[in-house]
């Protein structure tokens, strides 16, 4: 299952080298679905260390799940708008025209 993805992403990788326009769309939809998934793993990530936190407010996940469950996916999201930003400039919209 995981190949689907990959495939897709080698196939844009090899688009944008080759300045193609379909795989600037590609990019943007990557963008997309990275912000989305993010989105949920981040919101899983809150639910979970505020329940665990509720449940028993002394045992804490510590630094590393913290960081895991928060800065990973802003790590992506912002990854992710840079790109968005980037590939809907015109300039480069129009490079790919």
């Amino acid at each position: 299952m995981t190949m689907i993805p990959g495939i897709w992403g080698l196939a844009t990788g090899i688009g944008l080298l080759a300045v193609k326009r379909w795989a600037r769309y590609s990019v943007i939809v990557f963008a997309a679905l990275t912000i989305v998934f993010m989105g949920i793993t981040f919101g899983f990530g809150m639910i979970v260390t505020l329940a665990v936190a509720k449940r028993n407010p002394f045992l804490t996940m510590g630094i590393l799940g913290f960081a895991y469950y928060v800065g990973v996916p802003i790590f992506y999201v912002a990854i992710s708008v840079w790109f968005l930003m980037l590939f809907n400039r015109p300039r480069v919209a129009e490079e790919f025209a």
